[in-house]
């Protein structure tokens, strides 16, 4: 019986912070995201387990703000928030993040000279270390408690949170070649591994007892082909 398929391919003055503050009491409750609203939002991307994952934070404003203040959520047992990176934000405006709790990062944004925060493109990003025994994903990762102050100290209405995902491929390139791969399995089940590059002539790689439902591999030999494919065999 034989398992699915992996391939591997080649290769300011400080009246902002007293707007920030007042509008503190604002704090909305999320709403579904449209175009005719403002919105932060998290982008997506692909992870393997172990590895390290950075995602962009978005600001998409319909209004001038100028400071902002949010929680980024994340399942802590399957991803880790590591220091927050600048990207897109002026290096005037001031950052400041604080773990709050086990899957909570906050992070507050403003400008002491009141300039009104970037409109559409990436301001921050953040770094996620993905569990080493994570193979699905990391589950939505959602800005919430989100706060966008304007000029006048009132609370831009109508922010929604727009989440973005970790989805765990089953193959990993690393820099020198070198494949990390992993499959479902049935723990004590023996299984056969094996690798081809033209599905036709297969390879045996190893030959093991699965310790869980997932078995995770190394192929140290992938270096030496432009691409190959794996499979288990019961």
């Amino acid at each position: 019986m034989s398992g699915p398929t992996t391939t591997d391919a080649p290769p300011t003055s400080r009246r902002g912070a007293r707007c920030l503050v007042a509008a503190l009491a604002f704090t909305l409750a999320g709403v579904p995201a449209a175009w005719s609203q403002s919105a932060i939002s998290v982008d997506s991307g692909v992870g393997y387990p172990g590895i390290t994952v950075p995602l962009s934070v978005r600001l998409v404003l319909t209004e001038s703000a100028v400071a902002a203040q949010f929680d980024v959520t994340y399942a802590p047992a399957r991803v880790r928030a590591l220091e927050v990176l600048r990207a897109g934000l002026p290096p005037h405006w001031l950052l400041r993040t604080n773990e709050v709790a086990p899957g909570v990062l906050r992070v507050v944004i403003y400008s002491l000279d009141n300039l009104p925060l970037p409109r559409g493109g990436p301001v921050i990003r953040v770094p996620f270390a993905v569990a080493p025994t994570e193979h699905v994903g990391s589950g939505p990762i959602t800005p919430a408690r989100l706060v966008l102050a304007r000029l006048d100290a009132g609370a831009v209405a109508l922010v929604a949170g727009v989440p973005g995902f970790i989805h765990i491929r089953p193959v990993h390139r690393r820099t020198n070649g070198v494949v990390d791969f992993f499959f479902a399995s049935e723990p004590g089940v023996r299984y056969s591994i094996q690798a081809t590059t033209n599905f036709s002539h297969w390879v045996g790689l190893t030959n093991l007892t699965a310790p869980a439902d997932f078995m995770d591999l190394v192929d140290p030999d992938a270096p030496h082909f432009p691409y190959r494919f794996y499979r288990w065999v019961r």
